[in-house]
């Protein structure tokens, strides 16, 4: 037996009979040096086979130990998903691109795994999820090693959740992108309050008269921003007569044309100063074309506020004044909320908002 065995054999003996404990320092390579009679080449030999068996660690810059649970590295946890799937990149509409993006960059960032649901391709180009792939994803749930959590998009309804989630996934905490909930669940949402409190105030700055609101029921929290931005008007002395309420925009073609004319003629008409406001830029951006082609430009005739700031806001003749909501919080903060589930009892979570001022807040005429 050659000498460097018999002194791994030597540390490993006293491993086994429990003279050398986890954690505790084995001697160091001048230690062995000196005891043994050896050279520095044949200790090295020796931590070399040690480090070999998985009995030992080498800790930098304090020499070698005996193995503990606190040298076991860690798995990370993996979060699953079940979020739309990214569309090609365009100037209208990259909102669940950049949330998902939102998601992804979290889970980088804080290390951790994130597995994709094997159904997601049936949440693409939808308004709320069918009870079909609800069950489905409790299925996959369900066959599956439990997550540390689960994200949500909010296409999938409380109900849904409620009926097929909540028998199948125990204590697992889920959180729901892009909606408040009934639920006891994590959510991530728009400030909708604190955002339609600041728009009122600033509508001030317009001087308007009455006020025209589309309310379009595809986007969350949308009909809650309508409500609480008339509300925080009528506290500023407005009558319930100033306001005339849409809520029924993005739902079929004619009725948008109908209403589209029915504005049009309501401007040409009024000698009132008028400010829209709509919950969505997608309205917004259609209105505006259609409307221009009657003659009728916002920033002159009326002016016009728009919510989610979608790139093609920044591009429309004039630039369309909307909130930026920074989709990418919405997936980054319930990445985060599962997380620091276990260190806080708070469920709702709000991303932050801006107001970009452009050429639509303003009427001249």
């Amino acid at each position: 037996m050659t000498m460097y065995q018999k002194i791994t054999d030597d540390i490993l003996g006293a491993i086994q009979a429990g003279k050398l404990a986890p954690g505790d320092r084995i001697s160091s390579v001048r230690e062995i040096t000196e005891k043994y009679g050896v050279s520095q080449i044949t200790a090295l030999r020796v931590f070399k086979e040690l480090l070999n068996t998985g009995k030992v660690v080498r800790r930098n810059g304090s020499g070698y130990y005996v193995k503990s649970d606190s040298d076991i590295p860690e798995i990370p946890p993996t979060l699953f998903c079940a979020f739309r799937p990214p569309k090609l990149i365009d100037n209208i509409d990259n909102l669940g691109t950049r949330i998902l993006c939102g998601i992804v960059n979290a889970c980088a960032e804080h290390r951790v795994n994130l597995l994709f649901s094997r159904n997601i391709m049936a949440l693409r180009n939808i308004v709320c999820t069918s009870d079909e792939t609800a069950r489905f994803l409790a299925e996959e749930l369900r066959e599956s090693t439990p997550p540390a959590g689960i994200i949500l998009d909010h296409r999938f309804t409380d109900a849904q959740i409620e009926k097929y989630l909540f028998p199948v996934i125990g204590n697992t905490p889920i959180a729901i992108v892009g909606r408040r909930s009934a639920l006891p669940v994590l959510t991530t949402s728009i400030p909708a309050e604190a955002a339609a409190a600041e728009s009122a105030k600033l509508a001030l700055q317009c001087r308007p008269e009455e006020f025209i609101i589309f309310s379009a029921f595809q986007v969350c929290e949308g009909k809650l921003f309508c409500e609480c931005f008339r509300k925080n008007l009528i506290g500023n002395g407005f009558p319930e007569s100033a306001f005339t309420m849409y809520n029924d925009v993005l739902q079929k073609a004619q009725r948008d044309v109908e209403i589209f004319d029915e504005v049009t003629q309501r401007l040409r008409t009024s000698r009132k100063r008028t400010l829209l406001c709509s919950s969505t830029d997608f309205w917004s951006i259609f209105m505006q074309e259609h409307l221009a082609r009657k003659g009728i430009v916002f920033g002159r005739d009326a002016a016009l506020l728009s919510a989610w700031h979608v790139e093609k806001t920044d591009s429309t003749v004039p630039r369309i004044t909307s909130i930026d909501y920074f989709p990418e919080q919405f997936g980054s903060l319930a990445v985060r909320a599962i997380l620091n589930r276990g260190d806080s009892p708070r469920l709702e979570y709000y991303t932050e908002y801006r107001i970009l001022l452009n050429e639509t807040w303003s009427i001249t005429k």
